[in-house]
């Protein structure tokens, strides 16, 4: 089923999927790109993940990625949210962080998921500056990950998992678990006719749901003393 959701501030509604037959219907109108908020269509203004995203500059070896994506993956986990790596179809990679609904206060919105991830990135930054940057500007990453964070903000999307991308020979961002994020790894390695053909195997996202964090709560180990 395809519908529509009200956004407070939009003009128009958003497109909204609700289901398998929604997908199909996109398909046969031939769109290739689905770019998702970070949040529900319930709860627009609360996000339920957090998305990180390396762009690497021009010529950068993609192990460099590799080698940042890990290093935000032990960030997190000290800051005790657990994460999950999307190769782009493109040439970066995402760490994508799926938070829970707290229980006893009030859900975090949009501003507190912005500040938290730029906090991240910064520290980072700080420790490995020859490494990362978080400025956007394209001439201050020679030779450095551009840390983006961005994608953490309301009206912010972000590739889908499994979307294939306009590019030659429809390259898939693709859901990976951990293990396959080591030195040779091809951002843009599956390609929609490999998948097609190939067998599914498990859902290396199975956890998704069920590892979902306290936003707050890792805001608080993140600037505690």
């Amino acid at each position: 089923m395809i519908g529509a959701v009200t956004v407070a501030g939009q003009a128009q509604p958003y497109l909204r999927i609700d289901d398998v037959a929604g997908l199909t219907a996109l398909a046969q109108i031939s769109v290739v790109e689905l770019h998702p908020w970070g949040a529900t269509a319930e709860t627009p203004d609360i996000p339920d993940r957090l998305i990180f995203d390396f762009d690497p500059a021009e010529g950068l070896n993609f192990d460099a990625v590799v080698e940042a994506g890990l290093d935000l993956r032990e960030r997190l986990k000290t800051l005790g949210l657990a994460s999950f790596a999307r190769v782009t179809g493109g040439k970066g990679l995402h760490v994508v962080v799926p938070l829970a609904s707290p229980k006893r206060a009030a859900p975090l919105g949009w501003p507190e998921a912005k500040q938290f991830s730029r906090l991240v990135c910064v520290m980072m930054e700080r420790d490995f500056p020859d490494r990362y940057t978080t400025t956007m500007a394209k001439k201050a990453r020679g030779g450095k990950i551009f840390l983006d964070y961005l994608r953490n903000d309301r009206l912010a999307t972000a590739i889908a998992g499994w979307s294939p991308r306009g590019r030659p020979g429809a390259p898939v961002a693709r859901p990976i678990p951990w293990s396959l994020v080591r030195t040779g790894l091809d951002p843009a390695g599956w390609r929609l006719p490999a998948l097609l053909d190939g067998k599914p195997g498990r859902d290396p996202w199975a956890d998704f749901d069920t590892a979902a964090g306290d936003l707050r709560e890792a805001i608080g180990r993140a600037t505690k003393g």
